[in-house]
Formats: C-alpha cells, sequence, structure tokens
C-alpha cells in the first residue's frame, strides 16, 4: 500500500488517508491525445452522483465516482495474490484520434490487439475504446465515407461489447459539438468503473469468504485475516459508501469478540496467545480519520496487544462514523466500547499494570469527548450529548481511582509507593503530544490540580445529565461530589448536594440510599454548626429502619442531647411524617355534654419507647352551613392542583391555631403501633374539623403534621 504521511494535529500519528485516494484507471494508445484531455475528463467525473447497483440485490448507493489516470504497463497490473485493492488499476482505457481507415488498419488494430491479448493474459474484462475526431466545418456537407475508422473498431473490438467502443468529437476543438458525446463518454466511464468495482469486490469477498471459513484450521490467523477484509473496507471507504465500509469493521469486531468468548471456554487457537501478553503500553485512543500506520504494522507483524488492536479497529470504526456525519453514534458506542475492552482483558487474563485500564478508559474518554466537541451544531449536540453525560462520568470515575491510587485524594499523604505508581502509569504513554495524555499528567501531578480536574469534569457530567433531563443522575452524581467537597472541608457546597440527592432518593422510593444520605447530612449540618436542622436529621435517623438499631439509638440520644444543650425558646418544630404514620381515627361526641374525644390509631418509627408530655390536636370551627360548602370547595380546589405535582417533602411546618384542640398529656409511645386518646370541651356549637396534630418531645421539640391547607 503506498502511504501518505499525514500528521493528526498535536498528537502527531503518522497516517495514510484513504478518504483522498481514488480509482486508477490506466490509459494507452494515443498518450499526447488523452494528457491533453486528461484535466477535462478528471473533472467532468466526479460532477453529478452514480448509481452503483450492486450484485445480489444490495441496496443501490449513490457515488461521486473520480479517478486516477495512469499509463498502461505490465508493471501496474494486479498480480496474483495480491489483494491491495486501492492501488489496482480498476478499469482500462484505450485512445485514438486516427480518421484513416487504412492508418487504422495498417498500425492502430495490431496496437489496439496488443493491448487486449495483456489485458486477456491478466485476466481483466474491464476496458473501454474511445475514438476521438475533431469535428471539421468544411467536410461537413460532405459524403460521409462508407465505412468509418469507429465503424471498424466497433466491428473488430465490439461485437459483444457495444458499450466499450466510444467515438466522442474533440472537446478542445468543438466545445458545443462536443457536448453531447463528451457526456455520453462521462456517463459510460462512471457506470464501467463501478462495474469494474462491483466484478472485482464479488470475487475479493468469495476470497474473504473462503478465509473466514477455515478459521478453525491449523496456522490460519485472525491478524492476516483482519487485513485481508480491511482491503475491502479501504474500497468501499474510497468510493465513499461508509456505511458499507463500517459493515466490515463491524464484521471483524464480531468475529473477534466471539474468539474471545470461546476461548474462555477452553477453545485456545494458536494466534490467540499473543494477545495474553503483559501489556506495556495502554495509550487511550486516538481518534482520527485517516489509518494509523504504526498500529497497523503491529497488527500486520502480529506484535499488537489486545488494547492497541482494539484502539486501532475502533478508531476505525468511528472514522466511517464521522464521514458519514454521525459523531452521536460515534458517543453512543463508547461506553460499551470500553467495558467490553475491559471484560476482555480479564478473560484474556491479560497482566497489567495497577491503575493502567483506569488510566486507558480515562484517556479514551477525553479523546471521544474530545472529537464530539468538533460538532457544534444544536442537532448534533443533542444528540450526542445522551451519551456524553455517561462519558463524562466514567472518566471522572476512573480519575478517582487513579487520585485513590496515587494518593492524590483530599486528606491522603502521597507515599513514596504511591509516587512510583505514578511513574508506572506515565511509563506506558508512548503518544506524549497527545492532549488527554497532557491533560491527565497535569492531573496527577499535584493534589491542587486533580482536585481542580476531577470538580471540573464532575460538573461537567452533572451539567450534561440536567441538560438531557438525567435529573437523577445528575443528583445521584452529587452525592458522590458532596463526599468530595465534605474531605475537602466545604461542608456548605457538600450538604446543598447532600440535600438534592437526599430529595432524589426519596421521590424514587431508594430507601437505603436514603438512608445513607442522612448520615451524610447530619455530620454536614453538625460541621456548619446548624443545630436545629442536625436535631431534625438525628431524629429523621433515628426514625429510618433501614438502618440497623445502634446507629438509629446514637442519633436519638444525639437528638435529646442536642435539644437539652440548645435550650431553644420557644421550642424548634419539625415535621411529624417521619415519627409517626397516621393508621385511622374515630371521633365520639358525648351527646350529654360537651365532651369530644378522639382515637387517634397511629404507627411509631421511633426506636425506643418515648415518653412525650403533651399531644394535641388543632380543630378549626365552622360556623355556618353555607361557609362551610364555600371552604371546602375551595380547599378541594386546592387538593386537585397540589396531587398533580411532583413529589415533594415539606421540610417546614407552619404551626396551625391551637386555641381549641384535643389534648392528651404524659404519654408513653411505644416503637410500633400505639392508639392515642385526646379530650376536650366543646362549649359552642358548629360543625368542627381536624387540622393538625402536635407531639411535644422533651418538651423543647415540637413535631407537627401537615395541616389541612398544605395536604
Amino acid at each position: 500500500m503506498n502511504t501518505t504521511k499525514i500528521m493528526n494535529g498535536t498528537d502527531r500519528i503518522p497516517e495514510i488517508s484513504i478518504i483522498d485516494r481514488k480509482p486508477i484507471v490506466t490509459y494507452a494508445g494515443d498518450k499526447d491525445l488523452f494528457l491533453s484531455l486528461e484535466s477535462t475528463l478528471s473533472s467532468s467525473l466526479p460532477n453529478e452522483p452514480t448509481e452503483w447497483r450492486r450484485a445480489y440485490g444490495r441496496a443501490i448507493k449513490m457515488v461521486n465516482v473520480s479517478a486516477t489516470f495512469v499509463p498502461f504497463t505490465k508493471d501496474v497490473l494486479p498480480k496474483e495474490g495480491d489483494h491491495h485493492l486501492i492501488d489496482q488499476p480498476m478499469f482500462h482505457m484505450y485512445w485514438s484520434q486516427c480518421s484513416d481507415v487504412d492508418t487504422y488498419k495498417s498500425t492502430v488494430r495490431e496496437d489496439i490487439e496488443m493491448w487486449m491479448r495483456v489485458l486477456m493474459q491478466y485476466n481483466l474484462n474491464d476496458w473501454m475504446i474511445v475514438l476521438v475526431e475533431t469535428y471539421d466545418f468544411r467536410k461537413s456537407n460532405k459524403l460521409l465515407p462508407r465505412t468509418t475508422v469507429f465503424d471498424k473498431i466497433k466491428s473488430d473490438f465490439g461485437a459483444k461489447h457495444a458499450d466499450r467502443c466510444l467515438v466522442v468529437i474533440n472537446p478542445l476543438k468543438s466545445e458545443s459539438r462536443s457536448a453531447g458525446s463528451w457526456r455520453g463518454l462521462v456517463v459510460n466511464t462512471r457506470l464501467l468503473l463501478l462495474t469494474a468495482y462491483d466484478r472485482t469486490l464479488i470475487k475479493f469477498e468469495e476470497i474473504i469468504r473462503e478465509q473466514r471459513e477455515r478459521r478453525n484450521q491449523a496456522g490460519w490467523s485472525f491478524c492476516k485475516y483482519f487485513l485481508l477484509q480491511e482491503e475491502l473496507a479501504f474500497v468501499l471507504e474510497m468510493l465513499g459508501v461508509y456505511e458499507e465500509a463500517l459493515v466490515q469493521y463491524d464484521e471483524l469486531d464480531a468475529l473477534f469478540t466471539q474468539f474471545v468468548l470461546n476461548f474462555n471456554l477452553g477453545e485456545t487457537p494458536d494466534w490467540l496467545t499473543q494477545f495474553q501478553s503483559p501489556l506495556d503500553s495502554w495509550d487511550g485512543l486516538s481518534i482520527t480519520t485517516g489509518v494509523n500506520t504504526k498500529e497497523r504494522a503491529r497488527i500486520q507483524n502480529n506484535t499488537t496487544s489486545v488494547l492497541q488492536f482494539r484502539n486501532y479497529l475502533f478508531s476505525r470504526q468511528c472514522a466511517m462514523l464521522l464521514y458519514a456525519n454521525k459523531p452521536s453514534e460515534v458517543a453512543e458506542r463508547t461506553l460499551p466500547y470500553l467495558h467490553n475492552c475491559i471484560r476482555e482483558l480479564s478473560l484474556l487474563d491479560v497482566s497489567i499494570t495497577q491503575g493502567a485500564s483506569a488510566c486507558w478508559v480515562f484517556l479514551s474518554c477525553l479523546e471521544i469527548l474530545q472529537t464530539c466537541e468538533n460538532y457544534k451544531e444544536t442537532i448534533h449536540v443533542e444528540s450526542y450529548s445522551k451519551y456524553t453525560a455517561g462519558i463524562w462520568a466514567y472518566a471522572r470515575q476512573k480519575l478517582e481511582e487513579l487520585g485513590q491510587l496515587c494518593g492524590l485524594m483530599p486528606g491522603q499523604k502521597q507515599t513514596s509507593e504511591q509516587i512510583h505508581t505514578s511513574v508506572q502509569i506515565f511509563s506506558g504513554l508512548r503518544e506524549e503530544y497527545a492532549k488527554p495524555i497532557e491533560k491527565l499528567k497535569k492531573a496527577l501531578s499535584c493534589p491542587q490540580e486533580f482536585s481542580k480536574q476531577y470538580l471540573e469534569l464532575s460538573e461537567l457530567a452533572m451539567g450534561t445529565y440536567k441538560h438531557i433531563g438525567r435529573v437523577r443522575s445528575a443528583r445521584s452524581l452529587g452525592y458522590d461530589l458532596a463526599k468530595f467537597y465534605w474531605s475537602i472541608g466545604d461542608y456548605a457546597t457538600a450538604t446543598s448536594f447532600l440535600q438534592n440527592a437526599l430529595l432524589c432518593y426519596e421521590q424514587d422510593g431508594w430507601k437505603q440510599l436514603a438512608a445513607g444520605a442522612r448520615l451524610h447530612l447530619a455530620q454536614s449540618y453538625l460541621k456548619l454548626g446548624d443545630m436545629l436542622k442536625y436535631a431534625k436529621m438525628c431524629l429523621s435517623i433515628a426514625c429510618t429502619s433501614e438502618l440497623d438499631l445502634t446507629t438509629r439509638l446514637k442519633h436519638y440520644e444525639e437528638m435529646k442531647k442536642t435539644l437539652i444543650t440548645a435550650q431553644p425558646d420557644p421550642p424548634w418544630t419539625g415535621t411529624l411524617t417521619d415519627c409517626l404514620t397516621l393508621l385511622d381515627v374515630d371521633i365520639q361526641v358525648d351527646p350529654g355534654s360537651t365532651k369530644v374525644t378522639a382515637t387517634f390509631d397511629v404507627e411509631c418509627h421511633l426506636p425506643v419507647d418515648t415518653h412525650v408530655s403533651i399531644i394535641s390536636a388543632a380543630i378549626s370551627h365552622h360556623g355556618t352551613k353555607n361557609e362551610k360548602r364555600h371552604r371546602d370547595s375551595s380547599e378541594n380546589n386546592r387538593r386537585r392542583t397540589d396531587s398533580h405535582g411532583k413529589y415533594r417533602k415539606i421540610s417546614t411546618v407552619s404551626k396551625s391555631d391551637f386555641t381549641r384542640s384535643l389534648v392528651c398529656h404524659n404519654v408513653i409511645l411505644k416503637p410500633g403501633p400505639n392508639t392515642l386518646t385526646l379530650t376536650s370541651e366543646v362549649n359552642e356549637a358548629g360543625t368542627y374539623r381536624l387540622n393538625q396534630l402536635c407531639v411535644l418531645l422533651v418538651d423543647k421539640f415540637e413535631l407537627l403534621s401537615l395541616p389541612h391547607s398544605q395536604k
């Protein structure tokens, strides 16, 4: 394969560009004539797309045909066993401007016959003979000769291939007269060139199929087979049918994956052992549109590692997707690709330096994200953001893993062993100029840089999650971020993230996660000195059944100790929801007196028997039936409005008017079911409604249920 080296920005990776290659067409006969027309023909071919109707009923593709013209010699013709298709001429043209029949018979015909014999010797059947005429105004009214040179050419060579013998008027001599014939030449050249490729690819696909069927035979090599099928992908890429080229790489991907899975079941072909060698390099992905010649040479020499091979294959898949203007599919494929590679390292039992896989994942994530960011159109951003959010989060996770390993997390003091680990990780990075590597080296250089990049990645991941509407994922990530802020002493920021995470967990009923968030939140409130919120959270923890009893009792005592120490006046208020669940209410009115009795069946969630000095239930008076009807209507409207909103836990409850209330004193609340009997004397006739329940703990903490107006 001829190589044209190009450099990929700052990465300085030697590449060959397939997309810049063109199908090769040879020219024979009157070379001076052809060279005078070459630029006109070369510019005319790609002007319009042509239908490529492939064999076996495959989908029709529109292809912009272009060509590189080279002189016809035996040296450029394909040799037996040469499978470098993009370096082989696929179509052959013979050019002549002979206008005299006798001259044709004496010299030109023999030259064409020699040309045809060489083609037949190499089993080449895709050719065209072009006769160029010069339009002569002086002869336009004269009688045409009985037999022309073109008639002779068709008779001698075009009996079975009339479409392969064309006559055109020289466009350089008479542009207006030549338009029709020249267009016919261009159209025919496009069609016959694509036909030539179709014929060649059918034969080549048969060779590929035969090689694939031998995969279980001794001596078969996947690397050789990979390079063979990639030649087919190169041709399809050169012709601009990127989806078809991608199919070839996807097939190779699936075949390699199947071999690895079979290896885990006990089948081990000899060639697979090279992919089990210990890793000494873990450079991340390098997404370029060209072919990385260094990595391809490793595959050719059987010296590639499983990561290097996977990097090369995935970069080629990405190149096809980017040519097809599908950056979102690049992002969509990334996480499955990364997870699959880590799994293959495990299945093949590859020896790898500690932290190397995390390093590789981190670098690969940044490369993909950097690639996607080059597509700034709104339609692309909206499309790939659905997948880049997870990639940002995965990069953050792997950076955290590296930070733990190298002693860069807050609270860690870097040891000599951890410094040595950092040096070992850097030793496996060969592409020193790649931007992701520069970023990683900077992050692992000191704790301050590490924290800066860790927070930056976290914010980008959370922001992208929110942008695509995945608020739960953002808040879950915020929970991890809260721990980081907590460890660096920024308790206010940590508290904000923890509150959002707790709200999310409670909304979705993730009780175990909510319990963990409450424990962290309690400690944050304590660090901030917010004793009211600390007492409330301790009470909530004490009532959390998902936690062990020891933890619940500890926080219950913390709540009591806080109240005794703070001595709040007036008493603090909190919600009753966590502590008590109302099961049933029964109200009895003594017809012979003014006494009203309300019996409450409740479920107590406190961990121990608790003495309550007073429990009261506020009641509201409704004077007339009309007033009652009006209030009922407005309250029902409010209830309907609230019921359509999302779940929300009310942390601040306003206390109702307890001038009229049912009360009971000195109650012992036991864990589990309890029956409470509250009484009151009512002297004013009318209609009454229970409004709010209040439980006074330790004489300093009023726990209130939601007022009727807030339900």
